[in-house]
């Protein structure tokens, strides 16, 4: 069983303690799989010259084959009953009978070089009820009919160009691009994209590898130094997870109140939770020697699509436990009471050896509500207290913090 390291605020008792637990796949066997994707009961995953398909719980994996000299199928989607793959040198091919057979979309696809070849589309999505597809060195795209048309407008030339990841967040269509420190984001009503800066490191180019919207409202990006979390598109994001190491992939999903990410590169990849919304991270796997490509989460299942093959595991529907830190700690966070909370609620401090700690409270958007205490205390419990009175109904969370560490209670707000 792999030891789970402290990244930020709380250790958290994650479903996942060890690599030995996800299940592995024999059946799909493929050198190349690369994309996941859910579609109700039905499962697909991207292979070398095809995908494979499972279509409910009880059946098992049927390979579809698109073309025979095919490298790579590096995306998919679905859409009014087709499919989607993009690959690799062959633009998008379509399907309109579950992969029994395909058809190349090449009209109005970009190309380059001599002789011409297609450009890579690195990532598939609907938008707007219409295929999105994202290239690699020629930006946007979207299908009409039978024929691709470019919605690049507001895009930066060499920098916007290259699509690294496109994904929607309600109405609004997110792309990843290759400009330092920002991605570009386009509104459902808008003709050209706008742009927001999530952050730098050491003037490397940065990407966005993946992201959710949660249940609470909070925008998680995953990136190649970590994890981003901004209650808006526009910003202001904060680097809530930071990494010293790059990153090539990070998937991201939701399941019941956590959330999960694989921050992936060659030496292996590292599995982080989240139990409060993106506020503080756990790892809570090391998967040395695999790369973990996608995952996508179906009937309470993680999938992920790897170097290795593909795997699943079943997660909680219960909110993750909380556990003490097993490292020694200047302090312990006791429960809040009552909770919910109307008017107002206490909590106890307990301290080991004098010190300084900061008691706040903050929104599920990362606001300061109300600051409960900034200061000395001494060894043994204290009781601080919450006054709610002048807040709205809402999900909240106390936070104390002192000499590097930091511990996170859930606080319920109901009037």
């Amino acid at each position: 069983m792999l030891k789970s390291t402290i990244l930020s605020g709380l250790f958290f008792l994650s479903p996942f303690l060890s690599v030995a637990q996800w299940i592995h796949e024999p059946s799909v066997t493929d050198p190349e799989l690369y994309d996941l994707h859910s579609d109700g009961g039905q499962l697909v995953v991207t292979g070398s010259s095809g995908v494979w398909i499972r279509e409910n719980e009880k059946s098992g994996w049927e390979f579809k084959s698109i073309q025979s000299d095919i490298d790579l199928v590096a995306s998919f989607t679905t859409h009014q009953q087709n499919w989607y793959a993009g690959v690799l040198d062959g633009a998008v091919y379509r399907s309109d009978n579950q992969g029994d057979s395909w058809e190349p979309l090449t009209a109005g696809y970009p190309v380059f070089g001599d002789p011409p070849q297609f450009l890579y589309p690195q990532s598939l999505t609907v938008w707007k009820n219409q295929v999105v597809t994202g290239t690699v060195g020629s930006g946007v795209y979207q299908l009409n009919g039978n024929t691709w048309q470019a919605m690049n407008s507001g895009l930066i030339s060499n920098l916007h160009y290259n699509i690294n990841q496109l994904f929607t967040d309600g109405d609004t269509l997110i792309a990843s691009a290759g400009a330092n420190g920002t991605f570009a984001y386009r509104s459902p009503d808008g003709s050209d994209w706008s742009h927001t800066p999530f952050g730098t490191f050491s003037g490397e180019i940065l990407f966005i590898l993946g992201g959710v919207r949660t249940d609470s409202g909070s925008l998680l990006l995953s990136a190649t130094n970590g994890i981003y979390r901004a209650s808006s598109v526009s910003g202001p994001f904060t680097h809530v997870a930071p990494s010293s190491r790059f990153f090539s992939f990070a998937p991201m999903v939701q399941s019941g109140d956590s959330v999960y990410v694989f921050l992936s590169r060659l030496t292996g990849s590292y599995l982080l939770t989240s139990g409060d919304d993106g506020l503080t991270w756990n790892q809570t796997q090391w998967w040395p020697g695999t790369v973990v490509y996608d995952m996508v989460t179906l009937n309470d299942t993680l999938w992920i699509s790897t170097s290795t093959g593909v795997y699943h595991q079943a997660v909680k529907k219960t909110p993750v436990s909380v556990k003490e830190p097993e490292l020694p700690s200047a302090f312990s966070l006791g429960i809040v009471y009552p909770n919910p909370v109307n008017p107002s609620a206490q909590f106890d401090l307990t301290v080991h050896h004098s010190t300084n700690v900061n008691l706040t409270l903050y929104s599920i958007t990362g606001q300061i509500l109300q600051q409960v205490y900034a200061g000395p205390v001494g060894p043994g419990s204290h009781s601080f207290r919450i006054d709610a009175a002048g807040l709205s109904s809402q999900v909240a969370f106390i936070r104390a913090e002192g000499e590097g560490r930091q511990m996170t209670r859930k606080v319920v707000i109901l009037k």
